[in-house]
């Protein structure tokens, strides 16, 4: 979503852990920086909390990934409060089988 012109400017970029990867990549430590300072200053952050896109199942299901202990950890270490938003969207099974 960040290389969308219009939107970049709103987003905060991290790249997510793949497969077998045990820790986080490098760039993400600037990215929780950022979030953090925005939220001392008074200003709303969204998580995709998985970290990753979703992924369709045996039976077709789309499923969302457990979240990442690193969201959970900044958001304790943040202390604001968290509402959870719904985004009621699907993409094609074709989209969700290349996940």
């Amino acid at each position: 979503l960040e290389r969308i012109w219009a939107m970049s400017d709103n987003f905060i970029s991290v790249t997510p852990k793949t497969g077998n990867q045990t820790t986080a990549h490098h760039a993400n430590v600037g990215g929780v920086r950022l979030a953090l300072e925005g939220l001392r200053n008074g200003h709303p952050i969204g998580f995709f909390p998985a970290g990753a896109m979703s992924f369709g199942n045996a039976r077709g299901e789309v499923l969302d990934r457990p979240w990442t202990h690193s969201v959970i950890r900044l958001i304790r270490k943040a202390g604001v409060p968290v509402y959870p938003v719904y985004f009621d969207f699907r993409n094609s099974q074709f989209f969700y089988g290349l996940g």
